[in-house]
């Protein structure tokens, strides 16, 4: 089965069930070479296998291209290289999240993952921590025995928006 996740409708049910505090939501991990994130369900409108990114000439190197999703063209980024680690020479699938009316693909090499978490497993990173991390990830997330960085994606978008600015100034 491969993993389609369609706003609104959630593929897996709660492990809660019922009994879910308010301070719970979902979160979809994601992994980029052997490394993991986690992205807050609400914030994720699909997940889809790559068949075809057409490249965008001219943009930075975080812009690999744009991919057509029924109809609609999204940009798609590679944060392999922002993450420090090798950029995805065939990627698999690609998460499209969004604020608002603005969305990015991002690439990825796996969906492993959907889960509920409670609002007090998400941990504050000192600004130390935060600043020899990527600038889109500021909150740390402890989930089954291990703590992953939770993606900021209005942090992403504006980080993404403000590269391409500088690229077509």
């Amino acid at each position: 089965m491969e993993p389609t996740v369609e706003s609104g409708q959630p593929p897996v049910q709660s492990e809660a069930g019922s009994g879910e505090s308010a301070g719970a939501f979902r979160i979809c991990i994601v992994t980029f070479a052997k490394e993991s994130l986690a992205i807050d369900l609400s914030q994720v409108r699909e997940v889809f296998k790559i068949d075809w990114i057409t490249p965008v000439p001219g943009m930075p190197p975080v812009l690999v291209g744009v991919a057509n999703i029924r109809g609609s063209i999204v940009p798609v980024v590679d944060l392999h290289p922002s993450l420090g680690l090798p950029s995805v020479t065939v990627p698999r699938y690609a998460v499209v999240v969004g604020h608002g009316a603005r969305g990015v693909g991002i690439l990825v090499n796996d969906v492993p993952e959907i889960q509920t978490a409670a609002v007090e497993d998400l941990q504050e990173m000192s600004s130390g921590e935060e600043a020899g991390a990527c600038p889109f990830i500021s909150v740390a997330l402890k989930t089954a025995g291990r703590t992953i960085g939770m993606m900021d994606v209005s942090r992403l978008l504006v980080m993404i928006e403000s590269k391409v600015d500088r690229q077509a100034a």
